[in-house]
Protein backbone atom coordinates (compact mmCIF):
# COMPACT_ATOMS: atom_id res chain seq x y z
CA UNK A 1 0.00 0.00 0.00
CA UNK A 2 1.52 3.31 -1.03
CA UNK A 3 1.32 6.44 1.07
CA UNK A 4 -1.41 7.77 -1.18
CA UNK A 5 -3.50 4.66 -0.52
CA UNK A 6 -3.25 4.76 3.26
CA UNK A 7 -6.64 4.94 5.02
CA UNK A 8 -6.72 8.66 5.78
CA UNK A 9 -9.69 10.63 7.09
CA UNK A 10 -10.39 14.33 6.79
CA UNK A 11 -11.05 14.72 10.51
CA UNK A 12 -7.61 13.49 11.54
CA UNK A 13 -4.80 15.94 11.99
CA UNK A 14 -1.87 14.47 10.07
CA UNK A 15 0.54 14.08 13.04
CA UNK A 16 -2.14 12.32 15.09
CA UNK A 17 -3.04 9.95 12.27
CA UNK A 18 0.60 9.15 11.57
CA UNK A 19 1.15 8.45 15.25
CA UNK A 20 -1.79 6.03 15.30
CA UNK A 21 -0.52 4.24 12.19
CA UNK A 22 2.95 3.85 13.69
CA UNK A 23 1.46 2.18 16.76
CA UNK A 24 -0.67 -0.20 14.68
CA UNK A 25 2.02 -1.65 12.42
CA UNK A 26 5.75 -1.87 11.79
CA UNK A 27 5.33 -0.60 8.22
CA UNK A 28 2.71 1.47 6.44
CA UNK A 29 1.11 -1.45 4.58
CA UNK A 30 0.68 -3.48 7.75
CA UNK A 31 -0.48 -0.42 9.68
CA UNK A 32 -3.11 0.33 7.04
CA UNK A 33 -4.49 -3.20 7.26
CA UNK A 34 -4.58 -3.08 11.06
CA UNK A 35 -6.32 0.30 10.95
CA UNK A 36 -9.05 -1.05 8.67
CA UNK A 37 -9.48 -4.11 10.92
CA UNK A 38 -9.78 -1.89 13.99
CA UNK A 39 -12.27 0.38 12.27
CA UNK A 40 -14.40 -2.59 11.15
CA UNK A 41 -14.43 -4.05 14.67
CA UNK A 42 -15.51 -0.71 16.12
CA UNK A 43 -18.31 -0.34 13.57
CA UNK A 44 -19.62 -3.80 14.49
CA UNK A 45 -19.32 -2.93 18.20
CA UNK A 46 -21.53 0.14 17.84
CA UNK A 47 -23.99 -1.57 15.51
CA UNK A 48 -24.42 -4.53 17.87
CA UNK A 49 -24.98 -2.10 20.74
CA UNK A 50 -27.58 -0.22 18.67
CA UNK A 51 -25.58 3.02 18.62
CA UNK A 52 -26.15 4.94 15.41
CA UNK A 53 -24.78 6.33 13.18
CA UNK A 54 -22.06 3.79 13.91
CA UNK A 55 -19.46 5.24 11.55
CA UNK A 56 -19.71 8.69 13.14
CA UNK A 57 -19.16 7.14 16.57
CA UNK A 58 -16.17 5.21 15.22
CA UNK A 59 -14.73 8.48 13.93
CA UNK A 60 -15.11 10.00 17.40
CA UNK A 61 -13.42 6.96 18.95
CA UNK A 62 -10.44 7.02 16.61
CA UNK A 63 -10.06 10.79 16.97
CA UNK A 64 -9.72 10.39 20.73
CA UNK A 65 -7.39 7.40 20.44
CA UNK A 66 -5.13 9.21 17.96
CA UNK A 67 -5.02 12.32 20.16
CA UNK A 68 -4.25 10.38 23.34
CA UNK A 69 -1.53 8.31 21.69
CA UNK A 70 0.31 11.52 20.87
CA UNK A 71 -0.25 13.07 24.30
CA UNK A 72 0.06 10.10 26.67
CA UNK A 73 1.84 6.77 27.06
CA UNK A 74 -0.58 4.09 25.84
CA UNK A 75 0.74 0.53 26.13
CA UNK A 76 -2.12 -1.39 24.50
CA UNK A 77 -3.73 0.60 21.68
CA UNK A 78 -6.49 -1.94 20.95
CA UNK A 79 -7.52 -2.24 24.59
CA UNK A 80 -7.49 1.53 24.92
CA UNK A 81 -9.65 1.86 21.79
CA UNK A 82 -12.17 -0.58 23.26
CA UNK A 83 -12.31 1.45 26.45
CA UNK A 84 -12.89 4.68 24.53
CA UNK A 85 -15.62 2.98 22.46
CA UNK A 86 -17.42 1.85 25.62
CA UNK A 87 -17.35 5.39 26.99
CA UNK A 88 -18.75 6.79 23.74
CA UNK A 89 -21.43 4.07 23.82
CA UNK A 90 -22.52 5.27 27.26
CA UNK A 91 -22.60 8.87 26.04
CA UNK A 92 -24.66 7.79 23.02
CA UNK A 93 -27.21 6.07 25.26
CA UNK A 94 -27.52 9.19 27.40
CA UNK A 95 -28.11 11.39 24.36
CA UNK A 96 -30.68 8.96 22.96
CA UNK A 97 -32.55 8.88 26.26
CA UNK A 98 -32.93 12.66 26.15
CA UNK A 99 -34.28 12.76 22.60
CA UNK A 100 -37.94 12.54 23.59
CA UNK A 101 -40.38 14.97 22.06
CA UNK A 102 -43.08 16.11 24.49
CA UNK A 103 -45.36 16.67 21.50
CA UNK A 104 -45.17 12.95 20.73
CA UNK A 105 -46.40 11.88 24.16
CA UNK A 106 -49.98 10.76 24.59
CA UNK A 107 -52.39 13.00 26.54
CA UNK A 108 -49.91 15.86 26.52
CA UNK A 109 -52.58 18.31 27.70
CA UNK A 110 -52.84 16.47 31.04
CA UNK A 111 -49.17 15.89 31.73
CA UNK A 112 -48.37 19.11 33.52
CA UNK A 113 -51.06 18.50 36.11
CA UNK A 114 -49.37 15.25 37.18
CA UNK A 115 -45.54 15.22 37.36
CA UNK A 116 -45.47 11.48 38.06
CA UNK A 117 -47.59 10.90 34.98
CA UNK A 118 -45.10 12.91 32.93
CA UNK A 119 -42.16 10.90 34.25
CA UNK A 120 -43.94 7.61 33.57
CA UNK A 121 -44.81 8.67 30.02
CA UNK A 122 -41.23 9.72 29.30
CA UNK A 123 -39.78 6.50 30.72
CA UNK A 124 -42.23 4.44 28.70
CA UNK A 125 -41.36 6.40 25.57
CA UNK A 126 -37.62 5.87 26.14
CA UNK A 127 -38.13 2.13 26.72
CA UNK A 128 -40.18 1.85 23.53
CA UNK A 129 -37.53 3.72 21.54
CA UNK A 130 -34.81 1.42 22.85
CA UNK A 131 -36.85 -1.69 22.10
CA UNK A 132 -37.76 -0.48 18.59
CA UNK A 133 -34.13 0.29 17.82
CA UNK A 134 -33.02 -3.12 19.08
CA UNK A 135 -35.79 -4.89 17.17
CA UNK A 136 -34.85 -3.15 13.92
CA UNK A 137 -31.23 -4.12 14.52
CA UNK A 138 -32.18 -7.77 15.09
CA UNK A 139 -34.46 -7.91 12.05
CA UNK A 140 -31.55 -6.69 9.96
CA UNK A 141 -29.41 -9.56 11.28
CA UNK A 142 -31.83 -12.27 10.13
CA UNK A 143 -30.70 -14.60 7.34
CA UNK A 144 -31.91 -13.30 3.99
CA UNK A 145 -34.59 -16.00 3.58
CA UNK A 146 -36.04 -15.37 7.06
CA UNK A 147 -35.79 -11.61 6.57
CA UNK A 148 -37.83 -11.73 3.36
CA UNK A 149 -40.38 -14.09 4.91
CA UNK A 150 -40.77 -11.86 7.96
CA UNK A 151 -41.42 -8.79 5.81
CA UNK A 152 -43.82 -10.64 3.52
CA UNK A 153 -45.78 -12.11 6.44
CA UNK A 154 -46.16 -8.73 8.14
CA UNK A 155 -46.78 -6.67 5.02
CA UNK A 156 -49.80 -4.49 5.97
CA UNK A 157 -51.01 -4.55 2.35
CA UNK A 158 -51.43 -8.33 2.41
CA UNK A 159 -52.20 -8.93 6.07
CA UNK A 160 -55.18 -11.26 5.69
CA UNK A 161 -55.92 -14.99 5.57
CA UNK A 162 -55.91 -15.22 1.78
CA UNK A 163 -52.56 -13.47 1.54
CA UNK A 164 -51.10 -15.84 4.14
CA UNK A 165 -52.43 -18.78 2.16
CA UNK A 166 -50.80 -17.45 -1.02
CA UNK A 167 -47.54 -16.96 0.84
CA UNK A 168 -47.67 -20.53 2.16
CA UNK A 169 -48.45 -21.84 -1.32
CA UNK A 170 -45.47 -19.97 -2.77
CA UNK A 171 -43.25 -21.75 -0.24
CA UNK A 172 -44.84 -25.13 -0.85
CA UNK A 173 -46.01 -25.50 2.75
CA UNK A 174 -49.27 -25.36 4.68
CA UNK A 175 -50.49 -22.29 6.53
CA UNK A 176 -49.87 -24.17 9.78
CA UNK A 177 -46.25 -24.81 8.81
CA UNK A 178 -45.93 -21.15 7.86
CA UNK A 179 -47.09 -20.14 11.34
CA UNK A 180 -44.54 -22.49 12.89
CA UNK A 181 -41.74 -20.91 10.85
CA UNK A 182 -42.89 -17.43 11.82
CA UNK A 183 -43.03 -18.38 15.50
CA UNK A 184 -39.44 -19.60 15.30
CA UNK A 185 -38.36 -16.34 13.67
CA UNK A 186 -40.21 -14.34 16.34
CA UNK A 187 -38.51 -16.36 19.08
CA UNK A 188 -35.10 -15.57 17.57
CA UNK A 189 -35.98 -11.90 17.31
CA UNK A 190 -37.21 -11.79 20.90
CA UNK A 191 -34.01 -13.39 22.22
CA UNK A 192 -31.87 -11.06 20.12
CA UNK A 193 -33.85 -8.03 21.30
CA UNK A 194 -33.51 -9.04 24.96
CA UNK A 195 -29.74 -9.42 24.55
CA UNK A 196 -29.58 -6.02 22.88
CA UNK A 197 -31.60 -4.34 25.64
CA UNK A 198 -29.46 -5.99 28.33
CA UNK A 199 -26.41 -4.18 26.95
CA UNK A 200 -27.93 -0.76 27.61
Amino acid sequence: MSEGNAPARKEFKAPHFEGLLRRLGHDRDNAGREYEKLRWKLIKFFEWNCCFPAEDLVDQTLDIVAQKINDEEINDVLAFARGVAKKIRQDSYKKTSKMVSIADLAHVENLFADPQHLEDEINERIDNQRRDKCLQHCIGRLPEEDYKLFLAYHDPKTNDARARQRLANSLGITVGALRVRMNRIRDRLEKCTRRCLALH
